[in-house]
């Protein structure tokens, strides 16, 4: 186990075994899970649901929407864009981190170092909302895995936010956000909030439940929010 002092307190990297018994190393900060890997040839797997769910993204597709250009932001241990970098050349991938200590975590620890030096992934050092204001390439879609604490960082719902979230992709693009609820009445009243405050941004919000029963007590969702008119295995709507 190691120990490091981040801007959101200690993380610990460690490793663990998943439901089948095979070994990853996971990222904890504060008490929470917020990245793991496997080893070897499975490094660029994915070791969470709500990772895999992300994949919906490319479910729009079908209807013709390509693509090419994906922002991360969140980045952790960088989990599902290095999984997205290495298992999709087609695909540019960038990640915004705002804790540069968690950068360094990132490509000691998880694998990452090796698509930087390969071109397949880019890392910036900022802040999310920043970097959406600021921005200039156009992307395809959007991945939004950035938590205060254990709670999504909700300056990603305010409509400036959106605003500047919509003029950085290009038509039809996606904003996608990792939720995570409590279970019950008061969860479900959260993501129905958000899905709401998404809606006001955007012609049709979507949610795929994507939880590991194995790793936590509380429920993840993955949100799919844009203006496209696409289908996404298992989603549903509260609009």
């Amino acid at each position: 186990m190691r120990l490091y002092r981040t801007e959101c307190g200690w993380a610990v990297v460690r490793t663990m075994r998943d439901a089948c018994g095979d070994p990853m190393r996971v990222l904890k900060v504060g008490g929470a899970f917020q990245s793991a890997t496997f080893f070897g040839k499975r490094r660029f797997d994915l070791p969470f649901e709500y990772m895999r769910a992300f994949d919906r993204l490319f479910d729009a597709e079908r209807s013709g929407f390509e693509v090419q250009r994906v922002l991360a932001i969140g980045g952790g241990g960088c989990s599902y864009p290095k999984h997205l970098a290495a298992t999709r050349p087609d695909v540019q991938v960038d990640v915004v981190e705002r804790d540069a200590r968690i950068v360094r975590i990132a490509r000691k620890h998880f694998f990452v170092g090796e698509l930087e030096d390969a071109g397949r992934i880019s890392l910036f050092v900022d802040d999310g909302v920043r970097f959406l204001q600021d921005a200039v390439p156009c992307y395809d879609v959007i991945v939004v895995d950035a938590f205060d604490g254990r709670a999504l960082d909700e300056r990603f719902l305010d409509s400036d936010t959106l605003a500047a979230a919509k003029a950085r992709m290009r038509s039809g693009g996606m904003y996608v956000l990792n939720l995570v609820c409590d279970e019950g009445a008061d969860g479900a009243a959260y993501l129905q909030r958000v899905m709401q405050a998404l809606a006001g941004a955007f012609a049709h919000v979507n949610a795929v439940l994507a939880t590991d029963d194995m790793l936590s007590d509380r429920d993840n969702f993955v949100v799919i929010a844009t203006d496209g008119d696409y289908s996404f295995d298992g989603a549903f709507s509260l609009i």
